[in-house]
């Protein structure tokens, strides 16, 4: 695998629509070549939303029990390798968002998922969204494997006509009124990031990281034609705590995802945006590409842990 951490910690992080960073070569050339011959056959996979999207979780030892036995040891040694390091240089990029946000309270995150994705000839776009659902998650990668020979399969990120929401903005409304999932009105395309195979594009989770794929067309699927090849990711995301849910809210997670889900915009839930976009404004306006002794010792101090109960030595992986 190499040496991921210092990959991703001289990459630029980009602050515009919001927070991002595309790292090149986090997955070696070698490496990549080893993902490929353990892929997973797509049989093992399961669709989602109907429209040529599969995943397969592998954040448990029983989910890999159904793959070959070398796919099995492979990916196990990815979760307990491989992994780690991607998630703990992710949370150095991001570690002022994540301490203005969190403080000293944080002292452990939670792998929510790990997937393999896979997309056939059915797939043609990944409509623009965000994860407001979930307001602990932290950040988002995407580890791209290979694009299916399409040249427009990356990930657009989104903003409005390039505007930044802040806390007096008109665009409040809009957040809050927008269900979860869906996009809202006046979002336009921003930055486009190439889908190369080993890049991983990682961004922060705020609530307007807005990303997707702009549709396929026609002339392009003709244009491939028969030999087009199935597009291939990994992808994981990467919560805090769900006890914060409580502390920056009030309300527990299982009262405040049906409210981000319906997009119920009333002086609550604006208020709630309002707070938020508050506290990523002034990490924005102190945020540093060189990381303070401080802060590598705060991201060196937190545990990992796997929603799905797994237990992994991390600390070969803390020492940034």
């Amino acid at each position: 695998m190499g040496p991921v951490i210092p990959r991703i910690l001289s990459s630029e992080l980009h602050t515009h629509p919001f927070p991002y960073f595309a790292s090149d070569n986090v997955v070696s050339s070698a490496y990549l070549d080893e993902i490929k011959s353990n892929w997973p056959a797509l049989e093992k996979f399961t669709k989602t939303d109907g429209y040529g999207y599969y995943v397969l979780p592998i954040d448990a030892p029983h989910l890999l029990q159904n793959l070959q036995p070398a796919q099995s040891v492979f990916w196990e040694e990815f979760s307990n390798n491989a992994m780690l390091q991607i998630v703990y240089g992710s949370l150095a990029k991001y570690a002022e968002f994540i301490f203005d946000r969190y403080g000293p309270e944080l002292d452990r995150v939670e792998i929510v998922n790990l997937f393999l994705c896979e997309s056939d000839d059915e797939f043609y776009a990944a409509g623009a969204h965000n994860h407001s659902h979930d307001p602990t998650w932290l950040f988002t990668n995407l580890v791209y494997i290979n694009d299916g020979g399409s040249s427009i399969r990356g990930s657009q990120l989104y903003d409005f006509d390039g505007d930044i929401p802040n806390t007096e903005s008109p665009l409040l409304d809009v957040l809050a009124g927008t269900p979860c999932g869906n996009r809202p009105d006046g979002l336009s395309p921003a930055r486009y990031i190439d889908f190369v195979p080993g890049r991983m594009i990682s961004f922060f989770e705020t609530p307007f990281s807005y990303h997707g794929s702009e549709p396929v067309t026609k002339e392009d699927l003709v244009k491939q034609g028969p030999a087009r090849k199935p597009r291939r990711m990994i992808r994981m995301h990467v919560r805090a705590p769900l006890e914060f849910c409580e502390k920056f809210y009030n309300i527990g997670i299982d009262e405040y995802r049906p409210k981000k889900l319906s997009g119920e915009a009333n002086a609550t839930t604006i208020g709630w945006l309002r707070d938020d976009l508050s506290c990523y404004q002034r990490s924005l306006e102190k945020s540093s590409s060189d990381l303070s002794p401080g802060m590598l010792d705060y991201i060196s101090s937190l545990d990992i842990k796997w929603v799905t109960g797994r237990e992994r030595d991390i600390s070969r992986y803390r020492d940034l």
